[in-house]
């Protein structure tokens, strides 16, 4: 791998807005309609570029702290309440990733009325405003219908016009009523092809050069997003990635694929953010149905990460870890030809974890059982012999690891706020 990696910023931004859009479906292209209209404003209000980039980061990204249905119903309240946990969640997350850590106030306040505490400042003056341009821009977003936007123009204006001075900067009112004269202004809002072209050309100078321990911190980044939706299944990853890790080291590769390996496990069950969490926490067996459901998370997984060209290795790698040898896995029902050894290692430390580690409806599985299974899958014509036998080999020191790797993140878990 080279020391450096060319990230598009519109690619990652819209890839971690799309995280957030796994939640509830219903909310696909919020998130791209938010910074579109957030990027419009800021052009009226001829706000300087520097500025502008950051409100529309922040916009595109603004409920990554929203992790279930009900957050989203409270979210989605035109008069929303101020002290907005998920808010609160999106300005803790980002803060602790350095690329995007100085977008967190903006996150933090964008629920907060305008004339909160007699129009103070949180902050700064520039956070005040930011949030406030991206508080508007999420509410005329909730207002729009797409099947009638000319139509029903009318009424958004109005329902804004009436929260003049109370939710909304008079300013920033007046800037939106001048847009909301012109047509094209609305009939830009709903085409996600156009605000994908526009968006773009506002980043095109904006590409980022990620070296190793970047890959790294935004790995971590992912990890912490899938934390907040479900802790097991964070603990979960944090051991496939270390048990994945020493697989591919002791196969001889270079520390640099093993780190990128680790990453990969990191985010191998980044889909589970669109899987209900009544069924991921679910203390028993799954009815058909439910596994069903389960099933489509390596497919979310997969195309979450596709944008990133720079990624497509650890994408590949994370995403088919329940395809089978045999071509009678899933979701591509890919088979022994189309299966790198690293993807076919994802396979193996995910099952290994998951028959090892405590369940919340079992304890883990001795040594002699978890190879008895794991060696029956490659009868079958599952899995990796190879690495089922290197894993055999190693597998006291390959227990201990994932075992220490998982207590530490419980106990990192205790940590959050």
């Amino acid at each position: 791998m080279e020391d450096k990696m060319i990230i598009p910023l519109y690619d990652l931004i819209f890839s971690i807005s799309g995280v957030v859009d796994m939640v509830d479906f219903k909310l696909k292209d919020h998130h791209e309609k938010v910074a579109y209209i957030s990027y419009r404003l800021a052009t009226e209000l001829e706000i300087d570029t520097k500025d502008k980039k950051d409100l529309v980061i922040a916009a595109a990204i603004h409920d990554i702290g929203s992790f279930s249905r009900k957050d989203n119903l409270e979210r989605l309240k035109f008069d929303n309440y101020e002290n907005s946990n998920h808010a609160k969640r999106g300005a803790y997350l980002v803060n602790n990733f350095s690329l995007l850590a100085k977008l967190a106030p903006i996150i933090s306040y964008h629920h907060l009325d305008w004339n909160c505490g007699d129009r103070q400042m949180i902050g700064s003056n520039r956070i005040s405003l930011l949030s406030n341009i991206l508080q508007l821009a999420d509410r005329i977003s909730l207002l729009v219908d797409n099947d009638n936007i000319l139509a029903n123009r009318d009424k958004i204006v109005s329902r804004i016009k009436e929260a003049i001075g109370r939710k909304f900067n008079p300013d920033f009112v007046e800037s939106f009523l001048t847009l909301s004269k012109r047509e094209e202004f609305w009939l830009s809002i709903i085409n996600s092809k156009l605000i994908e072209k526009e968006l773009k050309h506002f980043f095109v100078q904006n590409d980022l050069k990620v070296d190793l321990a970047g890959l790294e911190e935004l790995g971590q980044f992912y990890s912490k997003i899938i934390d907040f939706r479900s802790s097991f299944t964070a603990n979960h990853s944090k051991g496939v990635a270390l048990t994945a890790a020493h697989l591919a080291k002791l196969c001889g590769w270079s520390d640099k694929e093993v780190k990128k390996m680790e990453i990969a496990g990191y985010l191998h069950d980044l889909g589970k953010l669109a899987i209900p969490v009544e069924i991921l926490d679910k203390p028993g067996k799954l009815t058909k149905e439910e596994f069903s459901i389960i099933k489509s998370h390596t497919f979310y997984t997969y195309h979450t990460l596709d944008s990133i060209e720079a990624l497509k290795e650890i994408k590949e790698w994370a995403a088919f870890h329940h395809e089978r040898l045999d071509g009678k896995g899933y979701p591509f029902r890919l088979s022994e030809g189309d299966l790198s050894l690293g993807s076919r290692i994802m396979a193996v430390a995910d099952i290994f974890t998951a028959l090892t580690e405590d369940r919340p409806y079992r304890k883990g599985m001795k040594r002699k059982k978890v190879l008895s299974i794991m060696k029956s899958m490659v009868s079958n014509g599952a899995i990796d012999g190879s690495l089922v036998e290197i894993l055999e080999n190693n597998y006291s020191f390959i227990d201990k690891l994932r075992k220490e790797a998982q207590k530490l993140e419980e106990e990192r878990k205790k940590m959050l706020v």
